[in-house]
């Protein structure tokens, strides 16, 4: 499998530099700026492009290679925008793409200006190596994602889905290298656990501070929060991890396999996951697959300005995980149960998404193994889930299967936890052209005649 030329992975480089450098943070987006820069960057290279504002400083591109229309085209998905970043958390500048020990460093490095730039570069490199294609590759670049895709692909979705239309799509999720007993095993992202973000509320008598009680407001919310303990709140074992899992013990010996299947049919899933082979690193990183978790990132109680009053309402926002098939009214159900009738628990409307999975075997799943396999001799190709939310939601709801899968082949950041959304988020020059080369040819063998 030859190499993509030199020149493309500059392009990739310098692309995902220039990316970086416009600060997309959102809020409050600003991502037309980028989308335009990108854009102008295609335009000159005989890329089809559509500009699609969505509100003021907000947009979306959409990049088309044209093939003959034999087949459907394929989509890749990648967001413009980027979590905010405290530029005193920083040892370089987060939009200044500084290049230090062969890591470009920025705020949407990993997430996932890299996809975008590297997308962008499979279409230049493809449009001009006169290779005929079979179907159309559609680049969307995108807005808002980090805040729910409101101004980006939800609205895509609604108001430009014959942009959109494709056979499947090769998004965030997946392509990340384990290492376990020495063997790389690279995630493919098939199955995506749902959100549910919830309001919990504690009532209580105020009054002055001299007098407190176990029964105040604030009390009654803490021993509430406490009931989640360390936040994996129910096991779960769906179609796509067991797979996943069975088919790393596999390689161990048919003795863990078989061990493992045991433990995973009695929800023993630390133990299964170390008798496939984990060590204590990949268990903690795998182990939210497994679970329904919860988490408090936001407390509200009182006024610091009048310390000495007990205030009568408590309150906590709870980030919720949930498996493919788990419902909004079962997850809801669940933490009302474990926390006990002291505080009453509201979904928060617009922040709901149900867990997804896809079968695991596709012919672009086939695909991208046997080039995985050329691309890194003894790497096996595993299906696997995304603990997070992506733009993949909007796109089942329209019936456009998402895959995850940037290959980063190189283990980086997992130590220093510099990548999405952590300080001093950066990305190796390596894993860049790895991605590159890989994802060239997936795409070139999935859109080209063989």
């Amino acid at each position: 499998m030859r190499p993509i030329p030199e020149r493309y992975q500059n392009l990739a480089i310098e692309l995902l530099r220039d990316l970086v450098r416009i600060d997309t943070s959102n809020p409050p987006g600003n991502e037309l700026a980028a989308a335009e820069y990108l854009q102008q960057r295609l335009n000159l290279c005989g890329i089809t492009t559509t500009l699609l504002k969505t509100a003021p400083k907000r947009g979306n591109l959409i990049a088309r290679l044209r093939g003959d229309g034999l087949a459907a085209p394929l989509l890749l998905v990648g967001h413009l925008d980027v979590v905010p970043a405290a530029e005193q958390d920083w040892i370089h500048p987060p939009f200044s793409a500084e290049i230090h020990d062969g890591m470009v460093w920025g705020r949407g490095t990993t997430d996932m200006k890299h996809m975008v730039a590297v997308s962008a570069a499979i279409l230049v490199a493809l449009a001009e190596s006169g290779i005929k294609l079979k179907r159309d590759i559609v680049l969307a670049a995108t807005a808002d994602e980090e805040q729910g895709s409101t101004y980006g692909m939800a609205w895509l979705v609604k108001h430009a889905h014959e942009l959109l239309n494709a056979e499947c799509a090769i998004n965030e999720g997946g392509g990340n290298c384990i290492h376990i007993n020495n063997r790389p095993f690279v995630t493919f992202q098939v199955a995506e656990k749902g959100v549910c973000r919830t309001e919990w509320t504690a009532r209580g008598s105020d009054g002055h501070a001299s007098q407190p009680s176990a029964e105040l407001a604030t009390i009654r919310l803490a021993r509430a929060l406490a009931t989640l303990g360390d936040g994996y709140i129910q096991s779960g074992v769906n179609d796509t991890m067991r797979l996943a899992l069975l088919q790393i013990a596999s390689f161990r010996s048919p003795e863990a396999r078989e061990q493992v299947a045991r433990l995973l049919e009695q929800r023993r899933i630390e133990a299964a996951l170390m008798s496939a082979g984990l060590d204590q690193g990949a268990i903690r990183a795998v182990r939210p697959l497994f679970y329904t978790t919860a988490a408090a990132t936001a407390l509200q109680a009182g006024d610091i300005k009048a310390l000495n009053v007990l205030p009568a309402k408590a309150q906590a926002w709870i980030d919720g995980r949930i498996l493919p098939g788990q419902s909004r009214t079962d997850f809801v159900a669940l933490l009302q149960q474990r926390c006990g009738r002291n505080v009453s628990i509201q979904p928060i409307q617009q922040q709901y998404s149900p867990g997804q999975e896809l079968p695991a075997e596709s012919p672009l799943f086939q695909i991208a193994e046997k080039v995985m396999a050329q691309a890194l001799p003894g790497a096996v190709l595993v299906p696997w889930m995304c603990a997070g939310a992506t733009d993949a939601i909007h796109l089942y709801d329209c019936g456009i299967p998402a895959y995850g899968f940037v290959p980063m082949l190189a283990i980086q950041n997992e130590q220093n936890k510099t990548g999405p959304h952590a300080a001093n988020e950066r990305i190796s020059i390596a894993n860049v052209q790895t991605a590159l080369h890989v994802l060239y040819h997936v795409v070139r063998d999935y859109c080209g005649y063989a």
